[in-house]
């Protein structure tokens, strides 16, 4: 209970006057509209809806109509791979992709015997889809107004991500896309048929699916690239239109009076405004369109510059929220370009950064480290091959034509966010054969640095960045000074990952912990204070002091003054030493403190020589660590098959995995220094 309190006070004191006003003006005015909504839904017939948007016409029949809709909506291409005849595109994606097609058949297939993969775990239905139902609870969330479902809390819905990720109609598109490469009328039957049954199951503002306003953004976007693949679909219907509409009109409504503003505003306000962007932007038989269409543009470019650093880097520091962040960027500069709304050139130069920071990143693997926070979601499903990363870079090369940001071969994701014409062109151009060089990314507070030695190809990412984005942090770590290495295409010194958003609150703690990273923890305590689930206390403050990377030996020193309540300050220097790293840990302070330092190994098997020297091996390569100190230290090798809590990490959302820890504790007066070598070897 004291720790509900805790956590309170921290969620009110990250809020501003303005938005203890502007959140009461919405709660009670959403819980006024509950009057105005019943259960059953808000359908209106078709012509007091037309008449409402101001399309009716008293000299022809309602059917025609209706039926002028749909053949209007079908004429106008508003995607890059409209542009061209169809039978081009397909032929192009078979030739260059061939087995791109079959893979998203398999997938579409699965999808109509109601088969589906959420976060790596199996969901299926026998009938019809329950979209209110939590496979981690095994139990159906009733259907109730959107406010009176506290799906926050643990006994009310723990596997509501689970519920959102289905909702979020991803494979809507695959069903699309599929109908559209095979002609085969199953999956159009299909898509309808999940899709009208969604509208009646979900009456607006009923039940858990209106209980946020992204997943009401992310939906608009699934539905309006579903919509656009079916489209030559004689199950588009101009009745079925016209109830689709009419739910679009639904959810941007929904969306412009739900805005996560000020404290909230991080990549939910992004993507909030993508879906009116979208509503407004490829709806346009709606009223409205053009006022969601200038509000979203206008929330989403403010927002955008003010959450990316002019380096490129997410400012909540997660490399899983960089990708969405760069997709939803990417999709307004489509609507933009279909829109016709000017764009400025810091904005376009903001997004090709994060591609750069992104492609930094990569190690030869093409994987992305899973730093910060990470909910294994995504803006758009458009591919089923290859990593995530790699298809990011792909798109990125192809849409800003920067031939030096691909990675082998291009992905199909770029025929449909680029189009033909221009995946054609850079199909055939080679990668830039460019070294891989460190890189400094001062406002983010990144050092990469890339090397190779014996013919072992080397990056080590050095953390010096602040928490995360504005008073909350939500989806940061406190990982201040923590170093994340890679080696032939491997991992060899990782982050924990995240695990889940909803989950036990100490599995939530650990993995945001200091412990769970690669630094030090003194007297038991992270840098920065836990208080919630996506809340922090006082925090860290991070910065680099010394950055050499133009030569060899490469060097970095930075600090972090998250224990300055303790008097404590942590000093650490990064250096490259012939063919090993050298890493100095340093306090400087007064008083005897409990020190940890924990290396987190990624699977494999470690061997403990001495209290000072370590092996650490995998398949095709071994690392060998040293470690002294100014004082006497104790070392153990935990394995979270054998601890209760340390030794985990998570590889993706909802998935915890056993993992070496290799943990040096010391317990004397400040100031001390530990000293640890890293060599690492093919086998």
């Amino acid at each position: 209970m004291a720790k509900n309190y805790t956590t309170w006070y921290h969620r009110m004191r990250a809020m501003s006057l303005p938005e203890i006003g502007y959140r009461l003006h919405h709660n009670v005015a959403s819980r006024l509209q509950r009057l105005r909504l019943p259960a059953s839904g808000t359908v209106i017939p078709a012509e007091p809806f037309l008449m409402r948007q101001g399309a009716i016409d008293p000299s022809r029949t309602l059917a025609e109509q209706l039926a002028d809709l749909v053949v209007d909506f079908r004429r106008h291409a508003v995607f890059p791979w409209q542009k061209e005849e169809w039978d081009q595109v397909a032929g192009f994606l078979r030739s260059v992709w061939p087995d791109e097609e079959p893979s998203l058949l398999y997938a579409a297939d699965e999808f109509c015997r109601r088969r589906f993969s959420i976060f790596s775990q199996p969901l299926s239905f026998e009938r019809e889809i329950d979209w209110h139902y939590d496979p981690v609870a095994q139990k159906s969330i009733p259907v109730r107004y959107w406010t009176q479902i506290p799906y926050w809390q643990a006994d009310v819905a723990p596997g509501v991500k689970y519920i959102w990720e289905l909702n979020r109609h991803q494979h809507f598109v695959t069903l699309a896309q599929a109908y559209a490469l095979s002609g085969d009328r199953r999956y159009a039957v299909e898509l309808f048929s999940q899709w009208q049954h969604w509208l009646q199951a979900n009456p607006y503002g009923w039940g858990i699916n209106w209980c946020s306003s992204l997943e009401v953004g992310l939906r608009l976007i699934s539905w309006t690239w579903a919509l656009q693949f079916a489209k030559p679909s004689s199950y588009l219907t101009p009745l079925f239109y016209c109830h689709l509409l009419q739910s679009v009109e639904q959810h941007a409504d929904y969306i412009a009076g739900h805005l996560s503003r000020y404290s909230s505003a991080n990549n939910h306000l992004l993507g909030e405004a993508v879906g009116l962007i979208y509503a407004g932007s490829y709806f346009e038989h709606l009223r409205r369109a053009g006022e969601w269409r200038e509000v979203g543009f206008s929330v989403f470019f403010a927002e955008f510059l003010r959450q990316v650093h002019p380096d490129g880097v997410s400012r909540e520091q997660s490399t899983q929220y960089q990708r969405y962040v760069f997709y939803y960027g990417l999709l307004v500069l489509m609507a933009a370009d279909h829109t016709r709304r000017p764009v400025t050139q810091e904005f376009r130069d903001r997004l090709v950064k994060m591609a750069e920071f992104v492609f930094d990143l990569l190690d030869e693997s093409g994987e992305l480290p899973g730093i910060g926070d990470e909910d294994g979601g995504q803006a758009l499903h458009l591919s089923k091959s290859g990593p995530t990363a790699l298809r990011m870079l792909s798109t990125a090369a192809v849409t800003f034509e920067r031939n030096d940001l691909k990675q082998g071969a291009l992905h199909s994701e770029a025929l449909w966010l680029a189009g033909l014409e221009r995946t054609k062109a850079w199909r055939n151009k080679q990668p830039a054969v460019a070294q891989r060089k460190s890189v400094f990314y001062p406002d983010g507070g990144y050092a990469i640095l890339h090397r190779t030695v014996n013919g072992c190809r080397q990056r080590m990412i050095f953390d010096a960045g602040p928490l995360g984005l504005d008073r909350m942090a939500a989806h940061g770590h406190a990982d201040a000074l923590s170093l994340v290495l890679n080696a032939a295409g491997r991992p060899v010194l990782i982050d924990s990952g995240t695990f889940s958003y909803r989950c036990d609150p100490g599995w939530r703690d650990y993995f945001r912990s200091t412990r769970a990273h690669n630094t030090l923890e003194i007297d038991d305590q992270s840098q920065s204070e836990i208080v919630g689930p996506f809340q922090w206390g006082r925090r860290a403050n991070a910065r680099f002091i010394k950055v050499q990377l133009e030569q060899e030996p490469l060097l970095l020193t930075a600090e972090q003054d998250g224990y300055r309540r303790l008097k404590v300050m942590h000093e650490r220097r990064l250096e490259q030493k012939g063919t090993r790293w050298l890493v100095t840990d340093t306090l400087h302070g007064r008083g005897k403190h409990l020190v940890r330092l924990n290396w987190h190994l990624a699977p494999g098997t470690t061997q403990r020589f001495s209290v000072e020297r370590f092996l650490w091996t995998c398949p095709g390569l071994s690392m060998t660590l040293t470690v002294r100190a100014s004082t006497a230290f104790d070392s153990r090798i935990l394995q979270g098959a054998l601890d209760p809590i340390q030794g985990w990490h998570s590889a993706a959302y909802g998935v915890k995995n056993s993992h070496p820890v290799l943990c040096i504790t010391l317990f004397d007066r400040l100031p001390l220094e530990i000293v640890t070598e890293m060599e690492i070897g093919l086998k």
